[in-house]
């Protein structure tokens, strides 16, 4: 035993001995044998910092890899794709860094065998873009198929052979991924179908579309329309339904639908696509790409830490239970029979915003309805599409009305939205409250949760509808109201890049930051101000009832945000309580623009 024992030692001090004899890299070679060995390719660079050594030798590399690696048949494009994979060719290939006299000298180098590596994380991306693209279209949401589907066509241009980047498809069957883009798209133009019937729409300067993917109303997608003299701005159709703007003088026979692929207004989201759109179409052009990078004066952090989320759940939850029990008050819904009445109030609310004068006697709605009439009529051009059949149901001492069909457009901007109107009545049939109506998939995910009571799916909805109609019509006090004081919130916004050198950044500046009410408050009141319109729209959702016989409820969503001067896309967590659905408290929001490689979304299954 005592022989084996020191057997051990002798090799781990030779082992160390060794170490101490080879200390430039893993393969045991020194600088010298790299550069006489063919099997590597390499730069060398001198600089007075060993930053900026780091930093030549690093382009140096990329520089000689552009000899072996053909990406584009220009070199100096295809130089810039190479640069565009900084984080690959970093993370599969050696630098040794030694001190020279008045500097440092860097060399970095990389296998031959090494150089594939560099190109997986791309092509992993590309991966994972068509299959969103895939699951989005299966719930018809068309403009997040197409964007995810043009979005992966970019980037397969800037990777070398990319007919040989293979995509499973969810049948199975393995494709080769331009291939798979391209039938995609063809796919989805021969399917998409745009209808109208002239005498549809309520207001006449507007045609009613109705837009359908294999024969069932499409969620979501983004176009625009040809008058027979010029292309609209970008317009926005939610189940379904759209619109296009009508003269005396148009002829309906001559209009066009554009269906929009490339959704170049949200190219900033992902800054490398953005960078290698440009580069692509620039063919070469040598001007600086030079773009106003927006600061906010915000607690900025790395990142979200799930930990903390959790803890604040696990703390919320615990102090939910020990507080006294209060007697529950039953909610029920219930129909409405007798409608006579509140569709008379519906229809001189729709002739008002028909005829342009949106004037209505106050007394059809209570003091905050009014208030938030005014601001819906604030918001943008609004116009009635048409008078569809109304859906009433009574929830407590309250009276739902779904829905109204109306556009709004904007002056200052080319974008049009179209929102469903929910209109709520108080136990007087008076109008206190008025929403934009989730989509009906996303309607329809959360009330298929058929082991929660019939109420609290529709007080979720409800909460959902308020919540995207306070940012919509900047009912601030609104949204003060309904976070808790000591509420964790985490926000986050799509940087623009402050000055690129015709250099491709790996990073798309993505700042998070971590605010109390009071800060997010303010903040809120800033965007309001500086921007013309907000619209939120949420995509999917997932929903789970946190603790047990509680009304406390974790809520993951898909969200679109647009406003007049940036847009963006992300997943948005909220911890919830609606123990009582007129005062609903948030104790918990965050926001994320992707998945996290650690953790992913967080959401609800999280805890």
């Amino acid at each position: 035993m005592q022989i084996m024992r020191s057997s051990i030692l002798l090799h781990i001090a030779l082992t160390i001995i060794l170490a101490a004899l080879k200390p430039f890299d893993s393969y045991g070679q020194n600088p010298a044998q790299i550069k006489e060995n063919p099997a590597y390719i390499w730069a060398e660079a001198f600089a007075q910092s060993r930053e900026q050594a780091a930093e030549s030798a690093g382009k140096g590399l990329v520089g000689r890899l552009s000899g072996r690696v053909e990406i584009h048949s220009n070199p100096n494009i295809n130089r810039q794709l190479l640069q565009s994979h900084k984080e690959g060719i970093e993370g599969s290939s050696t630098q040794i860094i030694t001190k020279e006299k008045g500097g440092f000298c860097s060399l970095r180098y990389i296998h031959k065998d090494s150089i594939d590596n560099i190109f997986k994380s791309r092509r992993s991306k590309i991966n994972e873009m068509l299959s969103m693209a895939e699951t989005a279209l299966e719930h018809r949401q068309i403009d997040i198929a197409l964007r995810n589907l043009s979005w992966a066509e970019i980037l397969l241009q800037s990777i070398p052979q990319p007919q040989s980047l293979a995509y499973r498809s969810r049948n199975g069957k393995i494709n080769s991924a331009p291939e798979w883009v391209k039938t995609s798209i063809e796919e989805i133009l021969g399917n998409l179908n745009a209808s109208y019937t002239a005498s549809q729409a309520e207001d006449k300067s507007l045609v009613a579309i109705d837009f359908t993917y294999k024969g069932q109303p499409v969620r979501s997608i983004n176009y625009r329309f040809y008058d027979g003299r010029q292309w609209s701005g970008l317009y926005s159709a939610k189940d379904g339904r759209g619109v296009v703007e009508n003269t005396s003088s148009a002829n309906l026979n001559d209009f066009m639908i554009r269906y929009e692929s490339g959704h170049s207004h949200m190219l900033h989201i992902d800054n490398q696509i953005k960078q290698i759109q440009e580069l692509l179409a620039s063919q070469g052009s040598n001007e600086e790409v030079i773009e106003q990078r927006r600061e906010i004066e915000t607690d900025k952090i790395e990142s979200i830490n799930p930990e903390e989320v959790k803890n604040k759940i696990l703390s919320v939850l615990a102090q939910q239970q020990e507080m006294p029990q209060q007697e529950s008050t039953a909610i029920e819904i219930a129909a409405v029979h007798n409608t006579a009445n509140l569709e008379s109030i519906v229809d001189q609310f729709c002739t008002a915003i028909g005829n342009g004068t949106y004037t209505l006697p106050d007394t059809l709605f209570t003091q905050e309805g009014l208030q938030i009439y005014n601001r819906l009529m604030r918001y943008g051009n609004a116009r009635i599409i048409e008078r569809g059949e109304l859906h009433f149901y009574r929830l407590g001492g309250e009276i739902y009305c779904r829905s109204i069909p109306m556009v709004f457009s904007f002056n200052g901007n080319n974008r049009s939205f179209v929102e469903d109107i929910v209109l709520t009545f108080n136990n007087e049939n008076r109008i206190a409250n008025i929403t934009f109506a989730l989509h009906k998939d996303a309607a329809r995910d959360i009330i298929s949760h058929n082991n929660w009571p019939e109420e609290a799916r529709i007080i979720i909805v409800s909460f959902l509808e308020n919540y995207k109609t306070a940012y919509a019509l900047e009912r601030l006090d609104y949204i003060s109201s309904i976070f808790d004081d000591q509420a964790l919130i985490i926000t986050g916004r799509v940087l623009k890049n402050a000055k690129i050198h015709n250099e491709l950044m790996e990073s798309k500046f993505v700042s998070l930051t971590k605010q109390n009410k009071e800060q997010y408050v303010s903040r809120l009141k800033q965007v309001f101000t500086a921007n013309e319109f907000i619209n939120v729209s949420f995509n999917s959702s997932e929903v789970l009832m946190l603790g047990k016989g509680s009304r406390m409820y974790g809520i993951q969503l898909s969200q679109d945000y647009w406003s007049s001067n940036y847009s963006d896309k992300g997943y948005l967590f909220l911890m919830v309580d609606l123990k009582d659905h007129t005062q609903p408290i948030i104790h918990v929001r965050t926001w994320q623009t992707e998945p996290d490689q650690e953790f992913g979304i967080i959401g609800p299954y999280h805890f």
